[in-house]
């Protein structure tokens, strides 16, 4: 899916970043220490829809990160 959605946006002309998860708990203030999806228990950004838990909740944490960036 990642790569259908960086090809849309390379043929719009929409800039697309990919952060490191390093990046993305390095921007949210998360510590360097533990797994990224130990962040996903916190509730913030709150849980939404069935597949939140196997990359949905990462997505938004990802995209926060790239809007704090």
């Amino acid at each position: 899916m990642e790569t259908i959605v960086r090809l849309a946006a390379a043929r719009e002309a929409v800039a697309c970043d990919v952060l490191a998860r390093a990046t993305v708990k390095s921007r949210l203030h998360l510590g360097a220490a533990g797994n990224l999806e130990k962040a996903l228990d916190s509730g913030d950004p709150e849980p939404s829809g069935k597949y939140w838990t196997t990359g949905r909740g990462l997505a938004a944490l990802a995209a926060r990160a790239g809007e704090l960036g």
